[in-house]
């Protein structure tokens, strides 16, 4: 190793040096040096959480940087295994209580690109959304998300127009303001946003109507479904983008903010059987649906624990005193409950899966975890009608992707845990730190974060599934050659209300 200071500021400005140099000429070696310079700085485990935090993000860094050169070069194996080592670095490091600003966006730029490169652009388009909220003037983020809603207007129909208009109006403002995008990045990403731009203009002028009638769409959008204004809870749903709808950037209006989502048709055989089972899928899929609006609904009565009915109904319960900073109560169980249930919905999802695809998985040992493996047996290897799909298939190559991030070992394992703990034994909240907190006792803010991020993350499963039932009944009506099936087309009712 060259001679380094043993100043350890030095060192991690060397570090950095030495990963940004060898990113550009392409030296694995100086990466790695670069790499190990920070982990030895790691191991003396400084008090500052700051410098902490800003090792941990140039250690990402370096994994980013492997993956571009090691996908230049062909090796794809591990260019998947450096960009998953940084995805998760990145998504410990957004856990973190007290992460600066600056931080917090390029943490949040550099996960989104990340997870976009895996395609995984629900949870992408999340990720820049929140870069941009930290820092206005973020151009580059609001051109790659505007890049990445462009992508998912052309890969499904359902509110393709309005997820077009919204990356186009993205595209239009980062190339509009190229001196911003160069605070994030290079001419280069400049470059690349400006063809992104090109080529959505393109898309405009292919259409039959031409650009005046796109142009004369976007005004009826505004004039029949900009009204009424959205109420304060649905605002707040917007803004945290909880929303279930393939729509990522509705209207702030009751008309256009809505869980709309759903596959759009489901074929089957024309026999009692086929249909049977197409409606047990669409009961699954309403079930699912429930779940998630019942776990977003949890969490929002959380938060507001000042409200008179929540302190009313509170006040029946007591509680003992264990002279600590022990935190009981309906806000808190209400917080917990909603948590448990989000992570639930992954393996309802697992479940459906095994119905959908007719997987013959043993019911009682399905989950989130092995539903991808033959005969749910991580022995026995993938399940060869799953493996088979996730080659052609990109949503539920997205699904899969998220099955090998959620339950690795760093993170968000420790979320398969925490639900593990609340439901067998009891997750204790504190409302302030006192003392010393282990990883199973936190704060009641803590959790709070958690479980927004756990609501972000079923919201992006769901979406998932939903877009990969698409793509799959897209191929089997290509594949079905005139045979008769049966095309359930759907109709929606609002949630509460009888069919009548």
């Amino acid at each position: 190793m060259r001679q380094i200071s043993r100043d350890a500021k030095a060192r991690a400005l060397c570090a950095r040096h030495l990963i940004d140099s060898g990113a550009i000429v392409k030296d694995l070696g100086a990466i790695e040096e670069g790499r190990g310079l920070i982990q030895s700085l790691l191991v003396r485990k400084t008090k500052s959480t700051a410098v902490t935090a800003a090792l941990e993000y140039n250690l990402t860094n370096s994994f980013a940087a492997e993956y571009h050169i090691f996908s230049e070069r062909g090796d794809l194996h591990r260019a998947r295994e450096a960009l998953r080592e940084q995805r998760e670095r990145l998504q410990r490091l957004l856990l973190e209580k007290e992460l600066g600003v600056d931080l917090q966006i390029m943490a949040h730029t550099n996960l989104a690109n990340a997870l976009d490169e895996t395609g995984r652009t629900i949870e992408a388009i999340d990720h820049y959304n929140i870069a941009w909220s930290l820092d206005l003037r973020h151009m580059l983020a609001k051109g790659n998300c505007g890049t990445a809603l462009c992508r998912l207007a052309s890969a499904s129909h359902t509110h393709g127009w309005r997820n077009f208009d919204a990356g186009l109006a993205l595209l239009q403002e980062a190339c509009g303001a190229p001196d911003d995008v160069r605070i994030y990045a290079n001419d280069v990403a400049v470059g690349r946003l400006e063809k992104r731009l090109k080529q959505a203009l393109g898309r405009i002028e292919r259409r039959k109507d031409g650009v005046a009638g796109f142009e004369n769409w976007r005004a009826h959008r505004r004039e029949a479904h900009g009204q009424p204004a959205c109420g304060p809870w649905l605002a707040r749903v917007l803004t945290d983008r909880l929303l279930l709808s393939l729509n990522q950037f509705p209207l702030a209006s009751a008309e256009e903010a809505r869980d709309d989502l759903f596959f759009a048709t489901l074929s089957s055989g024309i026999d009692t059987g086929s249909e049977q089972w197409a409606l047990g899928l669409i009961y699954l899929l309403n079930a699912i649906k429930e779940e998630y609006a019942t776990a977003r609904f949890l969490y929002y009565q959380a938060l507001d624990a000042s409200s008179p009915e929540l302190v009313a109904c509170d006040k029946v319960t007591q509680y003992a005193d264990p002279g600590s900073f022990a935190r009981f109560g309906l806000d808190v169980g209400l917080l917990k409950t909603g948590f448990r249930v989000s992570i639930d919905i992954l393996d309802k999802i697992a479940f459906f899966l095994n119905q959908y695809l007719r997987l013959g998985q043993p019911e009682d040992r399905v989950d989130f975890r092995n539903v991808w493996y033959a005969d749910c047996s991580a022995k026995k290897g993938e399940h060869p009608t799953l493996g088979e799909r996730i080659k052609s298939r990109n949503w539920l190559r997205a699904l899969s992707d998220m099955r090998e991030d959620w339950f690795a070992d760093r993170f968000p394992g420790r979320f398969r845990d925490l639900r593990n703990i609340g439901t067998h034994r009891g997750l204790i909240l504190f409302s302030a730190e006192g003392g010393e907190l282990s990883e199973e006792i936190k704060t009641v803010q803590d959790h709070a974060r958690e479980t927004l991020l756990m609501l972000r993350t079923a919201k992006a499963a769901i979406e998932y599934l939903v877009l990969f039932i698409d793509e799959e009944e897209k191929a089997r009506r290509a594949a079905d050659n005139g045979r008769r099936s049966a095309i359930r087309h759907l109709g929606f009712r609002a949630g509460g209300t009888d069919k009548g």
